[in-house]
């Protein structure tokens, strides 16, 4: 405690995180930590360190429950995060422990702090106040009440008061409508004086029985939004519009925003956005709740199609938009949101920033079914993550708190089980989750629920008691049929398969997972979307790993080739017209002058397929995967390590060197782990380096090798030069211009006769895409993001433009169609990497090749704009001379090698495209 009482927590923390490894069982230590973590937290800021304290008080409080300081600090770390509900508790059960001394004081004066009234309470009884100002035409009491709650009086005439006259007008009761209207009408102008929203009130002055007939369907399809009942409201939502617009009503926006907004629940993005477009340019200014829910629904459309930095602005443009109309209550929601993508993002420490206002923001509002989703979204996120701890303790909090969502109470009490068993590796305690399943009022909830609790059971008893495990997985795989459910259907054949082969029932797990790849290619080719369908399939790898990795422990090595091959560029290889192709069939198409080397990584060993013109030999390499990555790690951090460079040619590239003769090309088809090697630095046993004896390429599978190989640079080629974006200074405050890129773009454009030259505030992203259709060669010098996160954020960053911030994306690479087969340099950073994430369209080197692209020249890790544009230049240089695309780089990068150490050269890669089985035809239209 030294150090936390000289006033240094960081050091503590590190002190005392030591002390409870080696006693685990002492709840003063753990007390000890919680108060450490706490301070830390608070002196720098810092909210996960806040809540990690919170998590340090409950396993003081698992030791030992009635441990008083233990309480004191837990309740500190609540009102620290936010959850004053759960903050009131603690200090309630710390008082009932020490109800006298100096630290019950402040207890006391703690808890009365805690239980001040939420909104939701004080709302309640000002709603009775307002009711009774209403009647009497009360304007003054009125416009005070809407000032302090203008989202809830808002909610009110909408779904309240102008339905109410809407339904009296069309019922004949004249005098109720009158009422009913009048109420709407000073409730709209009290809006309009405390924040200046005047939609409401535009809309009550224009009263006829048309706009009622209108507002009657608009109210129904309110009803039927809330209640989930989404395909019902689109339609009442469309019959609503047009009723408005015969009447003339401005709420012909706001039921094209909830029409809009049922689009997107129901999957059809493109569709809400269109609608979007049409109602914007209408808005006029005084609509600035309508202008907060179009942000929203931005945010909405755009976190759907995975583009997490124009969602997080328009996420932010809305909740800042509601704050300053004082809808607090919608501000907290989309604290949730915009957390999620912070953290996507990669800004931990601005998404605890945002997760503890997410969880303040529905605390204060008192509405439990916003607490339950905020601490449910929040834990979801840490329960795979290093600190899962936190996960429980914040689980532990939404199930001790008033349950609003029978089926979030369950979720978390499933998650606190599993959590607890994964910590004390026994079959976990169901029994709480069980009960609160039997209480779920939903019977297909409750009976989904049940079938969770078999398969988590499942789980957590798979090594303990593995016969058991083997009949619960066959009846979640019973039900889940019967219930067409087929989603995860999959992942559960294939863990009754890994109990199986503990069972020693190896036919039988093969054919569960011979069942389970069934399942996912009969889904795959349903699903809509290559990154959509790239991303199933990534989730379902693992499937296919066990099914290779069996095979191969049965000595069928072929069929283990066979089966990573169905697994690999499925997306590249579909958009080239190709399936996956047979061993027979790849080294029947691979030319004499190839040799590839197509690795499997399995958790014990590694599959190495040799494949040449007509033979194929194979070899299996011992190495545990977890080693490998570490050298593949150790190496990349730094690649002039020689004993790891040796060791990994020994690994990968001796059992084929014999091969590697004059004039041939070794063609790599690497799987996620040997993907990111830099193989031309790696060194042989007599310190040469494998680029001194062989030109390299790297190819997304097998299928690759079939593919051609000629010079990509005819006399006469259209090139796209796309150097130094003017990027977004906003998205990317500390990123410096690129002078040697706008150098190199010019300096490559006079190479060749036919360039379009798109530099600087000219690279915009409609340019680009436009541009690149039909050239033969695209070369890009610019800023890139590899996301180590979730691969579906990297991107370029281009020159922003009215409608979007200049950003290309994976995705939106993907979905391009480069007729012309262009060559892709990418002279930019980390082009070559495999972001986080699943599939295989996890680099943008694969994403250009998944677009067309014959082949790409990308990097593996941060490059230097100068060295990048040397090599780059004798790379074209070499293929001007009439060398094919590896000679051109292997002869690039041995001028750089000369000078250079491997850190400078060895990055860069030629990644090989999949050859159509048919010559698409050029397009001139342009892509937008």
């Amino acid at each position: 405690m030294a150090s936390l009482l000289s006033g240094q927590p960081g050091q503590a923390v590190s002190t005392l995180e030591a002390l409870v490894v080696s006693e685990p069982t002492n709840p003063d230590d753990w007390n000890d930590l919680a108060v450490a973590r706490l301070e830390d937290g608070e002196a720098n800021d810092d909210v996960r360190e806040i809540a990690k304290s919170l998590a340090a008080a409950d396993h003081a409080l698992a030791v030992q429950p009635t441990h008083a300081a233990a309480l004191f600090n837990r309740g500190l770390a609540l009102d620290a995060l936010g959850l004053r509900f759960a903050a009131a508790d603690a200090w309630r059960q710390y008082l009932s422990i020490d109800a006298t001394s100096a630290w019950a004081v402040e207890a006391r004066e703690r808890l009365a702090t805690s239980e001040a009234p939420t909104r939701d309470q004080e709302w309640k009884r000002e709603e009775v106040a307002l009711d009774h100002a209403l009647d009497r035409g009360d304007a003054a009491t009125v416009d005070r009440i809407v000032a302090r709650f203008p989202q809830q009086a808002r909610t009110a005439v909408e779904t309240s008061h102008l339905p109410a006259w809407a339904d009296a007008l069309l019922a004949g009761n004249v005098t109720l409508a009158e009422k009913s209207l009048a109420r709407a009408r000073l409730i709209a102008a009290a809006l309009k004086k405390c924040n200046g929203d005047g939609l409401l009130e535009q809309a009550a002055s224009k009263a006829t029985e048309t706009f009622a007939q209108a507002f009657h369907a608009y109210g129904q399809g309110r009803a039927d939004n809330t209640a989930r009942r989404v395909k019902e409201s689109l339609e009442r939502f469309i019959e609503a519009e047009r009723g408005f617009a015969a009447a003339g009503n401005p709420m012909e926006l706001s039921a094209a925003y909830f029409r809009a907004n049922a689009l997107v629940d129901l999957g059809r993005p493109e569709e809400s956005e269109a609608i979007a477009a049409q109602i914007e340019p209408r808005l006029d200014p005084s609509y600035r709740s309508l202008r907060a829910h179009l942000f929203w629904l931005r945010g909405r459309q755009t976190n759907d199609a995975a583009h997490d930095y124009e969602s997080l602005i328009a996420n932010r443009d809305a909740r800042e938009s509601f704050e300053q109309l004082g809808e607090v209550d919608y501000a907290a929601r989309l604290r949730t949101p915009e957390a999620a993508m912070l953290g996507r993002l990669g800004r931990d420490r601005e998404a605890w920033q945002s997760r503890r206002a997410a969880l303040a923001g529905a605390a204060g509002s008192g509405k439990w079914n916003l607490v339950e989703v905020a601490i449910e979204a929040i834990a979801r996120e840490e329960v795979d993550g290093p600190d899962r701890d936190i996960a429980r303790s914040l689980f532990n909090v939404q199930v001790a708190a008033p349950s609003a969502l029978p089926l979030m109470r369950f979720n978390g009490l499933l998650w606190n089980a599993v959590l607890d068993a994964r910590t004390t590796r026994r079959a976990p305690d169901l029994a709480a989750a069980r009960t609160a399943a039997t209480n779920i009022p939903d019977t297909k909830q409750r009976d989904d629920s049940m079938d969770e609790l078999r398969l988590a059971e499942g789980l957590a008893i798979r090594e303990l008691q593995p016969l058991t495990a083997e009949r619960l997985f066959s009846d979640v795989i019973d039900y889940r049929t019967r219930a067409g459910l087929p989603a995860f259907l999959p992942s559960i054949f294939m863990q009754r398969a890994r109990v199986r082969r503990t069972l020693r029932n190896l036919t039988g797990a093969q054919e569960d997972l011979r069942h389970a790849v069934e399942l996912i290619e009969s889904r795959r080719e349903r699903i809509a979307g290559d990154t959509l369908r790239d991303a199933f399939l990534g989730r379902s790898e693992d499937v296919y790993e066990e099914l290779g990795d069996l095979l191969l422990s049965r000595g069928d090595w072929m069929g283990a080739f066979e089966t990573s091959e169905r697994a690999r560029s499925r997306v590249l290889l579909d958009k080239a017209g190709r399936g996956a192709m047979s061993l027979p069939e790849i080294i029947a198409g691979t030319p004499p002058s190839v040799v590839g080397a197509h690795f499997t990584s399995f958790r014990s060993r590694t599959l190495l397929v040799v494949l040449e013109h007509g033979q194929a030999t194979h070899h299996v390499v011992d190495i545990d995967r977890a080693e490998l990555v570490r050298l593949r790690d150790r190496f990349v951090a730094n690649p002039e390590l020689e004993p790891e460079s040796r060791r990994l040619y020994d690994l990968l590239i001796a059992p084929l060197q014999d091969r590697l003769a004059a004039g041939r090309v070794l063609v790599i088809a690497p799987d996620e782990i040997t993907y990111g090697i830099p193989f031309a630095a790696l060194r042989n046993s007599s310190g040469r380096f494998l680029i001194d004896e062989t030109a390299i390429a790297i190819a997304p599978a097998g299928a690759a090798l079939t593919g051609d190989r000629q010079t990509l640079i005819p006399k006469r080629s259209y090139v796209t030069i796309v150097g130094d974006p003017a990027f977004s200074t906003k998205l990317f405050p500390s990123l410096n211009r690129l002078p040697a890129a706008h150098y190199d773009a010019r300096s490559v454009a006079s190479m060749f006769g036919h360039t379009t030259a798109l530099i600087g505030d000219d690279a915009t992203l409609r340019a680009v895409k436009s541009a690149a259709v039909d050239c033969d060669v695209l070369h890009v010098a610019a800023h890139a993001f590899s996301s180590a996160r979730d691969a579906s954020l990297s991107l370029i960053a281009l020159t922003p433009e009215p409608g979007n911030e200049g950003l290309l994306y994976l995705g939106d690479i993907v979905s391009l169609s480069l007729v012309s087969r262009p060559l892709v340099v990418l002279a930019a950073c980390q082009t070559g990497s495999f972001g986080g994430g699943t599939g295989s369209m996890r680099s943008l080197a694969n994403a250009f090749l998944a677009a067309g692209s014959r082949a790409v020249l990308a990097t593996l890790w941060n490059v230097d704009d100068d060295r990048t544009s040397e090599l780059t230049t004798r790379f074209y240089r070499s293929l001007a001379s009439g060398a094919n695309l590896p000679e051109a780089l292997r002869e690039a990068q041995m001028q750089a090698r000369q000078t250079e150490p491997p850190r400078e050269w060895a990055a860069f890669q030629i990644h090989l495209g999949v050859k159509p089985s048919v010559q698409k035809s050029a397009k001139t239209s342009v892509i937008h």
